[in-house]
This record gives C-alpha cells, sequence and structure tokens, in this order.
C-alpha cells in the first residue's frame, strides 16, 4: 500500500513539473496579435500646469485604450476576457514598426495638447503666437543615405553639434554644403538620443523646375510648434507622461479652460470622455471608445463626452462613436450619463446647462 502511494505521489509530482514546465513555455512564446482591453481613466488636472481659476469641486478623466502584445499563454488568458479586442500585429502597424508606430502616436499627443490650448485660447479670446519646436522626420527617401539611419517620427534634435528647432535654422545650416558632404545628425527615437554621421546627396526636382538644385537629408520634416500666449499668466503645459494618441485633446481643453475661467465648470461631476480636437475647437472621432466607456464606468464617472458619429455618404464612410457609447454603457449596465458633442462648445454648453438643472430639481 505505502509502494502503490509512493508511486501514486511520484506521478502527480511528475504531472504539476510538465504542467509548470508546459505553462513557463508558453508565456515565451509570441504570438501575431494585438490586443485592446479597457485602459485606466487618468485625471487630468494633475498633468495640466496652468494658472488656477478656483477650487475644482469635480475632475476631468481622459480615457485610454490598453494595448498589449501577449505571448500563447496570456492570448488564452485573454480569449476569456469578454472585452478584449484582438487584431492581427500588420493590420495595426500598416507596414510601420513598433518603434515608428509608438513615436507616432507620442507626436500625434504632442499635437493633441497644442490643439486643445489653441481652441481654449480661441474660445476665451487670448492672443497667442507659435514658437518652433522641433523637427520630426515624416518620411524617408529611400535610396539616401539617411534611410539606414533615421526613421519616420524621429526628432532631430541637432546637425553638427548645432541645436536645431525649426527647418529655416536646417536649411541656413545646409546652404555651404555640397552633395557628399557628411553632416553629424543629434536624433532622438522613444526617448534615446542618438549620433550618426550621414552623406548629403542633392534631392529631386519637379520636371520642368528652373531652380537650383538643392542638398539635404533626403527626408520630409514635420515643424512642432509650441503656443505661447501674449500674456504669460495663460501660459500651459501639459505632461502626459507616457500616453500616446490624439484622442486626448477634448478632455485637456475643457482642464484649460477650467483654469481660466472663475467659476468650476464640473459643478462637483467626476466628468470622462474622448475626441480629437483641432485648434478651431471641433471634435473628431476616435478608436476603441468601448473600451474607454468601460474604463470610465470602473473609474466611477457621471459623466462621458464621446464625439458624434461621423457619416460620409458619398464616401460609404461610417465611424460610430456616440452610438458605440450607448450600446456600451448599456450593455455594461453603467448609470453614466453619455453625450454626444460635436465641438469643445457642445461640451461647455452642457456643463452650462447642467448646474440649472440641478437648481430646478431643488427647487421642485
Amino acid at each position: 500500500m505505502q509502494r502503490k502511494l509512493t508511486r501514486f505521489g511520484n506521478t502527480l509530482m511528475l504531472i504539476l513539473l510538465i504542467l509548470i514546465i508546459g505553462i513557463l513555455i508558453l508565456r515565451y512564446i509570441p504570438t501575431d496579435y494585438v490586443v485592446y482591453t479597457p485602459g485606466p481613466a487618468a485625471e487630468v488636472g494633475p498633468m495640466v500646469k496652468a494658472e488656477a481659476g478656483g477650487v475644482d469641486k469635480g475632475r476631468f478623466l481622459l480615457t485610454a485604450v490598453y494595448q498589449s502584445y501577449p505571448s500563447l499563454y496570456r492570448y488564452l488568458q485573454l480569449k476569456l476576457d469578454p472585452y478584449a479586442e484582438f487584431h492581427k500585429r500588420e493590420e495595426v502597424f500598416a507596414g510601420e514598426t513598433e518603434e515608428q508606430y509608438t513615436s507616432r502616436q507620442q507626436v500625434n499627443m504632442m499635437g493633441s495638447q497644442s490643439n486643445a490650448i489653441i481652441a481654449v485660447y480661441e474660445q476665451l479670446g487670448i492672443s497667442y503666437k507659435y514658437q518652433d519646436e522641433g523637427l520630426y522626420v515624416q518620411s524617408v527617401l529611400q535610396d539616401y543615405p539617411a534611410a539606414e539611419v533615421l526613421q519616420p517620427w524621429d526628432r532631430i534634435e541637432a546637425v553638427d553639434g548645432q541645436s536645431l528647432l525649426s527647418y529655416e535654422e536646417l536649411r541656413q545650416h545646409l546652404q555651404s554644403k555640397q552633395a557628399g558632404d557628411v553632416i553629424e545628425v543629434t536624433y532622438i527615437r522613444n526617448s534615446a538620443r542618438y549620433t550618426a554621421d550621414i552623406e548629403l546627396r542633392q534631392l529631386p526636382q519637379d520636371e520642368g523646375s528652373e531652380e537650383e538644385p538643392s542638398i539635404g537629408l533626403g527626408v520630409s520634416l514635420l515643424v512642432m510648434r509650441n503656443v505661447v500666449p501674449d500674456d504669460e499668466r495663460y501660459r500651459v503645459t501639459i505632461n502626459a507622461e507616457d500616453i500616446g494618441g490624439p484622442s486626448a485633446g477634448l478632455m485637456f481643453a475643457l482642464e484649460i479652460y477650467n483654469r481660466f475661467v472663475p467659476e468650476d465648470i464640473t459643478k462637483g461631476y467626476t466628468i470622462a470622455g474622448t475626441g480629437e480636437i483641432s485648434p478651431q475647437g471641433q471634435v473628431g472621432v476616435i478608436g476603441g471608445i468601448n473600451h474607454k466607456v468601460i474604463g470610465a464606468d470602473r473609474s466611477g464617472a457621471d459623466i462621458f463626452f464621446a464625439p458624434a458619429d461621423y457619416v460620409d455618404e458619398k464616401k460609404g464612410i461610417y465611424i460610430a462613436n456616440y452610438s458605440e457609447a450607448v450600446k456600451t454603457a448599456e450593455r455594461i449596465g453603467s448609470k453614466m450619463k453619455i453625450v454626444e458633442v460635436s465641438s469643445l462648445s457642445d461640451a461647455l454648453a452642457y456643463l452650462e446647462q447642467l448646474d440649472e438643472q440641478q437648481e430646478l430639481e431643488e427647487a421642485a
């Protein structure tokens, strides 16, 4: 009997050992999937540095989608999550590397911050100007030496040790150069700084052009501009850390607006939302709104601002945002009020009347 128990114990230990080894192996087997799940809803206030207009009774939350690249083990776990959304890597990256995708999202975030600041300045009549802040690579000609070094969304920080903030500064530096000359380029990729020597070449010209051939790196550049108010009291800086993409624009704008007006537009509510914003204050559609609604609900939001659905009948394009947000809130049993917005003015108008409705309820 003792011998049988010993054999059984040994067999059980062997099975457990095999299971443990199997799980460890599965943890290191990659998959070809990108998985989206509800991300956290983060308070915007601590991210924004500006002169406050008063004490906020409520708070604004930006919403995010958590993006992961699971191992086979994690993939099998996520298959049990009803809110997990699976996409093939090639669908997400569309020819980009993961580094390029991440850099592009960071650039989009910086653009959304500038747009949010401008939208508020325009709404309140605050005068401002632009200040060049940096050069970003948009594309590289593949038959040029720069293609072996630079990638889309790298930031060119300096050339031959000279700091660069604008295209004009780069153009002036290259005026004395000739084809075949080598320059030292310092660039930033994913917060890491690199330096490399790159040979200059004659740039292609349009057919029939009578202009003198120019010399360059063979890259298309995007100039990032900072927004500077004429009155320093209205200067705004935003630090969103590792959050990427343009979809936090509306919530940044609402937080900034609340800093520059005497009343508290939150009215004591926790207000979440999403939406890309233009300098004119128009709110555009975004992706992953179902995940953002779930994240906002989990964070205890009372109100959720959702971009209006986008419809282009001529092109046959329909992107659901507001309608998808309503469906998701109903599906999870959320008590959040889903509010459709097409502009910053829409969101402000809703918040302005919210207090009046409360007063009417109290009076009744």
